[in-house]
């Protein structure tokens, strides 16, 4: 999908930072409160003495011992529990939720970290309200809901489907260096505690009020009819074989929606790179627009089918997609900083792990083959190369070697061309 990201009296105008001086270590104690401000734009809350203020375009940060706390202003008519309800991440587990449309709050777990999403109305604007801390000491749930009911002040967002943009510092959004668990993956993430951040297998996902991104995930589509009426598994998708386009139009929206996730109205707003994976059937670079529970988004994505999976036919074809998006009305830094995300992803570690799967596959080929000395100085080789590709976690170009007699190509995405 397009697609990551000082005293008070002296904040520059952007981003910069605002304490209350220097204090004692951070106490929870409602009593030690302290109020946290940014001239420029008249905002005010209060929270326990040590924590800090920082500022982006549109979004107040508070972080102070183990709370890290996001602020937005958004101006929208919708009621506080439906736009709160609209923050809830897949994975989230829900604690408690209560409250209506001038009030709402959500608590939920996730991998032992708790998200307390508080929305309150005010007037014409909502204060959204989003912290996390450790999923052990619960009790620091009143401090996010304490910061967010004394909010005073801030620049609203504007309304889904408003024209006007907001300004801009120029400065992306911070990243941090990540290593996914199981080792396949690294990138530069987004650091900033509204953003969730997964990696299995090579593939990068990561989530947030202002984007998210996707890269290297591929998805078996079920071709209809292969199974009976009724056993469709969860989170299963049938559809007949579409080019790279369709697949983008007309299958992601449904893989999204079968993961509870409300996209519509996918359309391609213009194909920037075409063949992009040369060893699919269909691939092509696209900008698209879509919408999430009524909220227009932008995209920019890599989609890649492939139906020719076995000699002998089987019962799904393959999708392939990495992908960037932001809302449309969103600081249009978080779009840079989610392309530099897609630049540092690196799924090599994955690789490895899938080279050594090809290496005990080639052990056996070898000793197959071993005393055919003409197979196991040419055509070994170009097996070797070829099942080494096919197993990473991208396609491979089927190089021309064969054809002309010269030795394989190590590298998976070259072949051999005339010399000019």
């Amino acid at each position: 999908m397009v697609a990551a990201f000082l005293a008070a009296a002296g904040l520059a105008a952007g981003m910069g930072a605002a304490t209350a001086g220097a204090q004692a270590p951070p106490s929870h104690r409602e009593a030690a409160n302290t109020t946290l401000r940014h001239a420029p734009t008249g905002f005010s809350v209060a929270a326990p003495s040590g924590y800090r203020l920082r500022v982006s375009p549109g979004v107040y940060r508070i972080t102070g011992g183990k709370v890290a706390v996001t602020v937005r202003i958004v101006r929208t008519t919708q009621g506080a529990r439906a736009f709160g309800e609209k923050l809830k991440r897949s994975g989230d587990r829900v604690v408690r939720r209560s409250g209506g449309g001038a009030r709402f709050q959500m608590l939920s777990d996730a991998k032992g970290v708790r998200t307390s999403r508080l929305v309150v109305r005010r007037g014409a604007v909502l204060v959204v309200t989003i912290g996390t801390h450790p999923g052990a000491r619960a009790a620091l749930a009143r401090i996010v809901s304490r910061i967010g009911a004394s909010v005073r002040g801030g620049t609203p967002k504007p309304a889904s489907g408003t024209p006007s943009t907001p300004p801009s510092s120029g400065r992306l959004i911070p990243l941090t260096p990540f290593r996914a668990p199981d080792g396949g993956a690294t990138a530069w993430v987004p650091s900033d505690p509204d953003w969730s951040i997964n990696s299995v297998g090579g593939a990068l996902e990561g989530s947030g009020p202002r984007g998210s991104f996707l890269l290297g995930r591929s998805f078996n589509i079920l071709y209809p009819g292969v199974l009976p009426p009724g056993q469709l598994p969860a989170g299963s998708v049938e559809h007949p074989f579409v080019s790279a386009i369709d697949a983008l139009e007309r299958v992601w929206p449904l893989i999204n929606q079968s993961q509870g996730i409300n996209m519509t109205n996918v359309k391609m707003r213009s194909l920037i790179g075409d063949a992009t994976l040369p060893t699919f059937r269909s691939s092509g670079m696209m900008v698209y627009d879509y919408t999430i529970n009524g909220v227009p988004f932008t995209g920019v994505a890599n989609v890649a089918t492939e139906d020719r999976l076995s000699a002998s036919g089987t019962f799904f074809w393959q999708m392939y997609i990495s992908s960037i998006a932001v809302p449309d009305n969103g600081d249009p830094t978080v779009g840079a900083a989610l392309r530099l995300v897609w630049r540092s992803w690196n799924p090599s570690g994955a690789i490895a792990q899938r080279n050594e799967q090809a290496r005990q596959i080639l052990n056996e080929i070898n000793q197959t083959w071993r005393g055919v000395a003409e197979f196991r100085s040419r055509t070994a080789d170009q097996q070797s190369r070829d099942v080494s590709c096919l197993l990473r976690t991208g396609p491979f170009i089927d190089d021309n070697a064969r054809a002309l007699g010269l030795p394989p190509l190590l590298d998976c995405d070259s072949t051999y061309v005339p010399r000019t």
